[in-house]
């Protein structure tokens, strides 16, 4: 079996998430010394009702490679494999964190895929590849299908 795998700038809540059976690995919010994991400790309402009242810019930072290394682990040891969908590495870290976790697994095990994008585009990719699982499409086919429906989104 395929598992997709994405991150928090997806924008994909929780629920959806399990839902249609993916793993979302969160970045860190920080309000000053206050940190959160994006979309479970600090939804978007919570986030956008805090912005008002602080005086310190919120910022992100990328999750870790073993956070992306402990979803993989989970999978590959079941005997599935991985596509893992991120934010544009442009924009974040995220992807090389993912990369790094990535080079820990067996050729192929887990195929990294840069989005070039973030929120809703994500979120279209994270979605399409699903169909493509089910569709029963292989993980490089799969892997080449975002790439290529990437290369359409608006920039």
């Amino acid at each position: 079996m395929i598992r997709i795998v994405t991150d928090s700038t997806s924008d994909i809540l929780p629920d959806e998430a399990k839902r249609l059976g993916i793993d979302v690995v969160p970045l860190t919010v920080r309000f000053g010394d206050e940190q959160f994991r994006d979309g479970v400790d600090l939804d978007p309402d919570a986030f956008y009702r805090r912005l008002p009242n602080t005086t310190v810019q919120p910022s992100t930072s990328q999750p870790t490679p073993e956070q992306f290394a402990e979803v993989y682990r989970r999978h590959i040891g079941a005997g599935d494999s991985v596509v893992s969908v991120h934010i544009s590495a442009k924009l974040s870290g995220t992807l090389q964190s993912a990369s790094l976790a990535a080079s820990e697994f067996p050729d192929g095990a887990v195929r990294v895929v840069d989005s070039t994008t973030v929120s809703a585009g994500m979120q279209f990719l994270v979605r399409t590849a699903l169909a493509d699982v089910a569709a029963g499409r292989m993980p490089a086919s799969v892997r080449t299908m975002i790439r290529d429906l990437e290369a359409w989104l608006p920039r």
